[in-house]
């Protein structure tokens, strides 16, 4: 290359996802750093996608060669961007993604959000660079509300579309031939428990004495996502009823039966826009985090909450506690569920504590987890994949 660099960003756009929020506010960091950034969102309908190849260079220019894309989740594989250098964020665990990861051209550089998902991308033999590359989050607010003045006491974002009963893991495992019910169980069980989900699984596989490459991608696939599936579901599950006197805004799908009865102190707003979230993350006291599957990364709804001065309480993991202190800046579950109820309602009953830990979390987050330095992520790891 001879030039500055010139991301063109590209993605699906979806009203209820977070995805091409994301990718905005990559194309606002680039912008920010200087860089002559586009930005194109394509409509479900393909509305878009003709002014995204128009605005192309040609590959073979100085400016084509200056120019990379960006997508999420390593889904841009027409054939008129197969000769542009790309740099793919893949937004979830990479089994998740696991047809569109081993499509992507030899050149893409994978962007991975959690350190654990090194591990599968690496059993995987791949050609493609890759560079941990967690969640961001976008510029922190101005002015935001103070918390004693905010209407909503504890917001939960996610969905709730599995089942978290073992008794219904176990069911649906049945009619697989041996070992794959006590394969996956097991590695559901352990991930729980804290390990990492694919290192569960090939200790899982081990204890079985069977071989990684015995179950084919399909079968990697289809059972990293069961075992994820419950785990997360399990552990939303016993989080959210172990507050019964805490009021929660929950926003996302959930299905008729996750809760055996349904939780009188839980406000369901289902599936709405994500630009409604924020809004309601604006308004919250305490934001709850509970993913599962990132022990080692995070995710955007935690960048999301601090930008807009909401404290945060999740799930603890590396990367959070190099950053945020425990009780000063961050706040994380404690392990013992019968804690949680009590623990979260004197934290509600607290404003000035949580008003200094959102304040206490600010610097930290303006200075290395906007969307901007992840920008400089992906620019620097372009430039040294041309060197």
């Amino acid at each position: 290359m001879t030039g500055a660099l010139s991301p063109i960003l590209v993605t699906n756009r979806a009203a209820n996802y977070s995805n091409h929020h994301m990718v905005e506010g990559l194309h606002e960091g680039f912008q920010a750093l200087g860089c002559n950034s586009q930005l194109h969102l394509i409509g479900q309908d393909g509305t878009g996608l003709d002014a995204f190849l128009e605005a192309l260079p040609d590959p073979t220019s100085e400016q084509g060669q200056n120019s990379f894309l960006v997508d999420l989740n390593a889904r841009m594989r027409l054939p008129q961007t197969a000769l542009y250098k790309k740099f793919s964020f893949i937004t979830d665990h990479p089994f998740a993604l696991l047809e569109q990861i081993l499509a992507a051209p030899p050149k893409t550089i994978l962007g991975y959000v959690d350190r654990s998902h090194a591990t599968f991308l690496d059993a995987l033999q791949l050609p493609h660079r890759r560079v941990f590359f967690p969640h961001g989050g976008p510029e922190t607010d101005s002015n935001p509300h103070p918390i004693e003045n905010r209407t909503v006491d504890a917001m939960f974002i996610g969905r709730l579309d599995h089942s978290p009963r073992l008794a219904d893991l176990k069911e649906g495992l049945k009619g697989n031939p041996a070992p794959i019910p006590r394969v996956v169980q097991q590695t559901a069980e352990q991930s729980l428990a804290g390990l990492p989900l694919f290192e569960a699984f090939v200790a899982a596989c081990n204890d079985a004495n069977v071989d990684l490459k015995d179950f084919g991608l399909e079968g990697l696939k289809s059972c990293l996502s069961i075992a994820s599936n419950w785990v997360e579901a399990r552990r939303r599950h016993d989080i959210l009823t172990s507050m019964g006197k805490v009021k929660i805004t929950l926003a996302g799908s959930v299905r008729s039966d996750f809760f055996e009865t349904t939780p009188p102190n839980i406000d369901f707003l289902g599936t709405i826009p994500f630009t409604d979230v924020q809004a309601k993350i604006r308004q919250a006291k305490l934001l709850l985090n509970v993913v599962g599957v990132f022990p080692d990364g995070s995710h955007e709804r935690i960048w999301y909450g601090m930008a807009a001065g909401c404290p945060i309480l999740t799930e603890r993991g590396n990367l959070l506690e190099e950053d945020f202190v425990d009780g000063e800046s961050i706040f994380y579950w404690p392990d013992d569920l019968e804690q949680i109820n009590d623990f979260v309602s004197v934290l509600l009953a607290d404003p000035k504590r949580l008003e200094a830990a959102a304040a206490n979390a600010r610097p930290i987050y303006d200075k290395r987890h906007t969307w901007t330095q992840r920008a400089a992520t992906i620019l620097d790891s372009m430039a040294a994949a041309d060197e």
